[in-house]
């Protein structure tokens, strides 16, 4: 038994050799394709094996963050920009907190 880490651009990671695989304390960076590799000792002079691949995505917290620039001048354009980092499709909304225009 071989089980791989499947990081696309990057040659596979043997992470265990054991029957069974478990994650703990799971989070963003064990995030990826994980692919179980079986091989028969009798015959695996001849290369053959058998493998299956799992998907394992891990929904993790957005994080956000608020760039502005550092004054607006009256009656002159101001942005802001919020990114958002996170597996999820991100849903903007901006909203003024004193509830003016």
């Amino acid at each position: 038994y071989r089980w791989l880490r499947v990081v696309p651009g990057s040659a596979p990671e043997v992470v265990t050799t054991s029957t069974s695989f478990m994650l703990s304390n799971v989070g963003a960076p064990e995030d990826g394709q994980y692919q179980c590799e079986v091989t028969n000792p009798r015959i695996e002079s001849s290369g053959r094996t058998t493998a299956t691949t799992a998907i394992y995505d891990v929904f993790f917290a957005p994080e956000v963050m608020l760039t502005s620039e550092q004054y607006a001048i009256i009656d002159e354009p101001f942005s802001l920009l919020c990114t958002v980092s996170g597996d999820l499709p991100d849903q903007y909304a901006w909203s003024r907190l004193d509830g003016g225009e």
